[in-house]
């Protein structure tokens, strides 16, 4: 469904908050594309993994 980490880069996330960062990024990427813009309506989330 979502290829987080299938990224043709080199460097993967080696510890939990690179990860997590990768993870929210991704995310915020993915609403942008949903809202249709730049995301500049986004005000923040809320994630509880």
């Amino acid at each position: 469904m979502f290829n987080l980490f299938n990224k043709n880069t080199p460097e993967k996330p080696q510890d939990v908050k690179a990860i997590r960062e990768a993870l929210l990024v991704f995310i915020k990427q993915e609403l942008q594309k949903m809202e249709g813009g730049e995301g500049k309506h986004i005000k923040g989330f809320q994630l509880y993994i």
